[in-house]
């Protein structure tokens, strides 16, 4: 999986692997403290590691896409491509949370 920040790749020293399987939920918790980024996937951590690129604020009033190869800015994007999902719950927090704190708020999958 690779993670964009503000348009720009910030993922390109990092691998993210999501062991996600088709028909079943699963509950992805995604931290960011510029640079540092981690990512757990059912209470797990599966990837972690430096974001590159400069280090502006997280635009919370845009798109978020999840599963989904964006060809160009505004647009492009391709339904083939895509994993259609709901986002249930999308709590902010203060700080990168370690696994026991993500599994203390969330409970285990």
């Amino acid at each position: 999986m690779n993670m964009y920040y503000n348009d720009v790749e910030a993922s390109e020293d990092m691998t993210l692997p999501v062991p996600d399987t088709l028909g079943a939920w699963h509950h992805h918790c995604h931290l960011i403290r510029f640079p540092q980024y981690r990512l757990y996937v059912d209470g797990a951590l599966a990837g972690s590691g430096v974001m590159v690129g400069p280090d502006v604020p997280l635009q919370l009033n845009g798109t978020i896409y999840i599963g989904q190869e964006q060809d160009a800015l505004a647009g492009g994007l391709d339904a083939m491509q895509s994993t259609s999902a709901h986002i249930a719950q999308v709590p902010p927090s203060i700080g990168l949370c370690g696994v026991s704190a993500v599994l203390i708020r969330f409970g285990p999958a």
